[in-house]
C-alpha cells in the first residue's frame, strides 16, 4: 500500500549527513529508478563513502559547490528522496537535479522540494538553473515546467537540458 497523497507543508528538506546512507539506501533500493538515469541501486557502504565525499559541500578540488540535501516527508522527517545543484565556483548558474523514491512519486513532492530548493539556492545567489532530463522522463519534465523551467535544444550525454532564470523573492 502506498503512503497518502502529501500536501506541500509535509514536505521538508534537509542537509546530507553521511549518517543518511542507512535511510536512503532503502530509498534508492528500486531498480525502476534508473529507468532513465542507468545505473543501479546503491549498497549503503558506496552511499557512505559518497557522502562523505558530498557532506562538505565543495568539490575536493574547490572548483565547485554541492549543495545535497535529503527530501523528507511529515513530522517524523522521513526521507523519500533528494535534491542537489552543483555550481562552479564563480558563477551564479546551478546545473540541478531532483529524485524520488519510486513509492512516493506522483505526489507532488519533487515540486515541493524543488520549489523549496530554489529559496536555498537564491541564498547562493544562483540566476539561472539547468538540469539534464531524459527525453522520455516525462514526470521529471512536468517538474521542470512547474519551476519555470524550458526545454532547450541542447543535448547532454542524450538529455535534452532545460533552462531558466532564477528570479530574487520579492
Amino acid at each position: 500500500m502506498k503512503p497518502p497523497p502529501s500536501t506541500a507543508s509535509s514536505v521538508g528538506l534537509r542537509r546530507l549527513r553521511i549518517d543518511d546512507a542507512h535511510e536512503m539506501t532503502t530509498v534508492l533500493a528500486d531498480p525502476a529508478l534508473y529507468t532513465f538515469t542507468g545505473g543501479q541501486p546503491p549498497a549503503e557502504d558506496d552511499l557512505e563513502k559518497r557522502f562523505a565525499i558530498k557532506a562538505p559541500g565543495r568539490s575536493p578540488s574547490g572548483a565547485e559547490i554541492w549543495l545535497n540535501y535529503i527530501v523528507t516527508l511529515g513530522t517524523e522527517q522521513l526521507a523519500v528522496g533528494y535534491v542537489q545543484a552543483t555550481i562552479p565556483a564563480d558563477t551564479a548558474t546551478a546545473d540541478v537535479a531532483w529524485a524520488i523514491g519510486t513509492q512516493w512519486q506522483g505526489r507532488g513532492i519533487a515540486t515541493g522540494a524543488m520549489t523549496q530548493f530554489l529559496d536555498v539556492l537564491r541564498d547562493h545567489r544562483i540566476t539561472e538553473l539547468i538540469a539534464h532530463i531524459h527525453p522520455d522522463h516525462i514526470a521529471s519534465q512536468r517538474v521542470a515546467e512547474c519551476l519555470g523551467m524550458t526545454r532547450t535544444s541542447e543535448i547532454v550525454d542524450g538529455e535534452e537540458s532545460w533552462s531558466a532564470a532564477l528570479h530574487p523573492q520579492m
